[in-house]
């Protein structure tokens, strides 16, 4: 980051002298040139040192011992003044130094938490597409619906409803429990919508995938539409993802589209 510039302030108005002021100066300059002088000449016999005695000498001498003191008294107060200053500040810079420190730790924490999050989302969005290009061409060849009345069901819809358990307890579950985890760690408003926009809406999922398997286990088709619009849904926080995140952390540099774990891609998640 690189510091605004600091704007100019105005600088205030200078009015040249008048005639009137000038004259009012001069003034002041000579009354107090005249009190000076008369009182000189009034307190000369007492201020004049070659008429002072040993008496007075000794009096003089403590005058000035005495205001040497309060000096040196005036400096002892200043400089501890300053010094109990200088570690107030000192003070304040430590808990404002420990105060970034927590925050930076609690947002390496929440960061890490998020990082995580994009890889599940993206595997349910690809294993459901998968499912639904199994559906329509199941429906095509007409292959889900049971001649026999139930419990009686093709081998097709059999095969499918192990397919929907298998993604839901594969994917769908561990995608939920990655978003869970994440909101107990994150605090920043615009990624714990995003987390909750995305909890949401995986559970939506879960009760359209509920729906399906009571549709294929009683021996019917169904059309797979609805779940088209979540993964369309899935796809636009996915989208809005690396934005929300450098809102929430505008201290980090740069957020990836993506967080791909180490040898896994979308090449990986076969159906």
């Amino acid at each position: 980051m690189t510091d605004r510039p600091r704007p100019d302030r105005p600088q205030p108005a200078r009015n040249a002298l008048s005639t009137g002021d000038i004259a009012k100066l001069a003034l002041c300059l000579l009354a107090s040139t005249a009190a000076v002088a008369i009182g000189i000449a009034l307190l000369w016999d007492v201020a004049n040192p070659n008429k002072w005695t040993a008496a007075g000498w000794a009096a003089a001498g403590s005058w000035v011992a005495g205001i040497a003191t309060v000096l040196a008294v005036g400096v002892a107060l200043y400089e501890s003044n300053r010094a109990r200053s200088d570690a107030q500040r000192e003070a304040a810079a430590a808990d404002d130094r420990s105060r970034q420190a927590l925050l930076a730790v609690q947002q390496d924490r929440e960061i890490a938490s998020l990082a995580t999050l994009p890889y599940p989302v993206r595997s349910v969005s690809f294993q459901l597409r998968a499912l639904i290009r199994l559906v329509d061409g199941l429906n095509e060849h007409d292959a889900l619906h049971s001649l026999h009345a139930p419990p009686a069901i093709p081998a097709a819809s059999v095969d499918l409803l192990a397919r929907l358990d298998e993604f839901t307890s594969d994917h769908m579950v561990k995608a939920i429990a990655v978003i869970d985890q994440a909101l107990m760690v994150v605090k920043a408003p615009q990624a714990v919508k995003l987390l909750r926009d995305l909890n949401l809406e995986l559970h939506n999922l879960g009760r359209t995938i509920t729906e399906w398997r009571g549709i294929v286990g009683d021996g019917e088709g169904f059309d797979p539409s609805d779940g088209r619009s979540h993964i369309a849904v899935l796809e636009d926080c996915l989208a809005t993802f690396p934005a929300a995140v450098e809102a929430a952390y505008p201290m980090v540099p740069h957020v990836p589209a993506r967080f791909p774990i180490a040898g896994q891609d979308d090449a990986t998640m076969t159906p």
